[in-house]
């Protein structure tokens, strides 16, 4: 019968081996924010959606009422707060 002891060490070192693959591939994701204009481009990618079209998963979509309207604070605290990019479309 197998020692517990050695169970348990197994599984923590196979816990770790998936963590440190999870944060590689992490890593090659790139998060993008981005910050569409609901009369243009929020109704481009709802048309995309109808039509069963696809975006990158690492695209966040925020709508905002117009993209003259995104304050550069906005940007730069998505920035600052980890994403890769920010998108503003209008």
């Amino acid at each position: 019968m197998p020692d517990t002891k050695d169970q348990d060490k197994k599984k923590k070192e196979e816990t770790k081996k998936a963590e440190k693959k999870k944060d590689e591939k992490d890593k090659d994701i790139n998060r993008i924010v981005g910050l569409f204009c609901h009369w243009c481009t929020s109704t481009a990618a709802d048309l995309a959606g109808t039509t069963r079209k696809a975006y990158p998963a690492s695209v966040r979509p925020i709508r905002v009422m117009c993209s003259g309207t995104v304050d550069p604070v906005y940007i730069l605290d998505a920035l600052v707060k980890g994403a890769d990019a920010v998108w503003v479309g209008g």
